[in-house]
Order: C-alpha cells, then structure tokens, then sequence
C-alpha cells in the first residue's frame, strides 16, 4: 500500500478559521486559498484536493487550546474532512455559536490537522 500524506494548521482567528501560511507552516494536498468552513451543526470542515481512502486522520490542538481544555475529534472519508471540538467543562462546542467558537479563538490558536490516505487504492 503507497500512502500519501496531507496536513497543514489551521488558525481559529477571531474573525473566523483560515490556512495558517507562511515560511514556517505550510499545506500539503490542501488548497490553502479556500479557508475552512463552520457548518450549521458547528463543525469545522475542509477539503482534501485528493480523494482516497483515508487510513488514518488527527487533529491536533496546540499548547493554547489545550491550555483552554480544548480537544478535537476528526472524522475523514475520501475528501471532506469534519472537525469537532470539545471544551473540558462545556462538551462538544458548536463553532457556528460565537460564544463557543470564542472559547477557541485567538491570534495563536492553531489547529494542526493530519491526513493519511491510501494512494494506491482508487479514488472514491
């Protein structure tokens, strides 16, 4: 089995997620021009230019979301990508709430995401 791996970090600016990048933070098999999205059932979602079977997913919150009590869970079929995240003391937050999604946000919250698919198998 060939895999290919796919990643990047993304920013919980306060007006909204974006593709954190720059000469240190870089995107792989995502486009970082179309910024991820909050659904009406508050996750995070963004998609993968490539669509194979996915053989493992993370997401990763850093040292300033978990000093908040932030976590996430990722769900990753073939190309679109769901992200929840949770608040110790709150449970699963709804990011399309501003008062949830200000529990994650700020200049320097960074969610690092990672992708692992299967390249060899063909593509959904």
């Amino acid at each position: 089995m060939a895999v290919i791996t796919l990643g990047g970090c993304i920013r919980l600016y306060p007006t909204g997620p974006e593709w954190h990048v720059d000469t240190d933070h870089h995107t792989v098999g995502i486009d970082p021009t179309i910024d991820p999205t909050i659904d009406d059932s508050g996750f995070l979602n963004f998609w993968t230019l490539v669509k194979n079977p996915v053989v493992s997913a993370t997401a990763a919150a850093d040292e300033t979301l978990v000093g908040r009590g932030i976590h996430a869970g990722i769900s990753n079929g073939t190309h679109l990508v769901r992200i929840r995240l949770y608040k110790v003391g709150v449970g699963a937050l709804d990011l399309s709430n501003p008062t949830h999604y200000g529990y994650a946000a700020g200049p320097y919250s960074n969610l690092w995401v990672t992708l692992v698919h299967n390249e060899s198998a063909p593509p959904a």
